[in-house]
């Protein structure tokens, strides 16, 4: 069981994800399933915050400083990966800054009014919201 991830009240300054391409489908390297296809995890995904897979797992963010993280090589979320496989995990971010983050990027949730968080986030979620935040690229 996943739980909750709760982060308030933190810096995340220059972290930098390693690896490259995000997660890859190769049969000769790993047979287990994952979404749909053998993932090798080469990495990348999440240069500050990552949370990856799940069934309603949550993300809430408050009070944070996400500042100048860098995604790997072809992956995704320099400021934030988060990624809900059944898109019941919601991700809230409240009185926040998030900027200056690099990598490749996209918002896809399934409710409400927010779908795009710009360019930090590597989102799947059912709903996102923001609250009296900075987002780069939004």
């Amino acid at each position: 069981m996943f739980a909750q991830l709760n982060i308030y009240n933190s810096l995340f300054q220059n972290n930098r994800a390693t690896g490259n391409g995000a997660n890859s489908n190769d049969p000769s390297r790993c047979s287990f399933i994952n979404n749909g296809q053998n993932e090798i995890g080469s990495g990348g995904n999440g240069g500050a915050i990552y949370q990856d897979g799940g069934n309603a797992t949550n993300v809430i963010l408050c009070g944070n400083d996400v500042l100048n993280n860098a995604a790997g090589s072809g992956a995704f979320g320099g400021g934030v990966f988060m990624t809900s496989n059944d898109f019941t995990g919601t991700l809230t971010v409240q009185n926040s800054i998030i900027t200056g983050n690099t990598g490749g990027f996209w918002t896809q949730v399934h409710e409400g009014s927010v779908t795009n968080l710009g360019t930090a986030f590597g989102v799947n979620a059912k709903s996102a919201s923001v609250q009296s935040s900075t987002l780069q690229g939004r």
